[in-house]
């Protein structure tokens, strides 16, 4: 089975991601009943909403390696107060949407996650981009 596996972001930035580990899934605490369930109006549940959002900030955070930029640069995701970082660290928060989405998807495809974990991750449609870092 594969861990572990290079990509090519939307940016054309490079990185390699591995899947979810025992420890990181346990750190989240306790997961809703179910990532894919909807409320009685088809929208997802607040609980699975936070739940996306600390599993997609974990992907990006643990399971990522440095980013090697199209530009010869290389970058570390961190998940950090963005006053605390570093002129070779990135900010979850700072991440493109795209790279974010890729990097997330990758990493839920590897820990063998449906669809419904990579849509539980995914940013609000209406979410700005966040500016990318050089």
């Amino acid at each position: 089975m594969q861990t572990r596996k290079q990509i090519e972001l939307p940016s054309g930035a490079v990185c390699r991601v591995r899947k979810f580990s025992m420890f990181d899934l346990r750190s989240l605490g306790d997961m809703p009943t179910s990532l894919v369930a909807v409320d009685a109006k088809g929208e997802q549940t607040t609980a699975q909403i936070d739940f996306g959002t600390k599993l997609a900030r974990l992907a990006l955070a643990n399971c990522c390696s440095p980013i090697l930029t199209k530009e010869g640069g290389k970058v570390v995701i961190v998940d950090k107060p963005f006053h605390e970082i570093g002129d070779d660290e990135i900010s979850v928060d700072e991440v493109e949407t795209n790279d974010a989405l890729a990097i997330v998807n990758a990493v839920c495809e590897l820990s063998g996650f449906g669809q419904g974990a990579a849509v539980a991750a995914s940013p609000f449609p209406d979410e700005p981009q966040a500016a990318a870092r050089s």
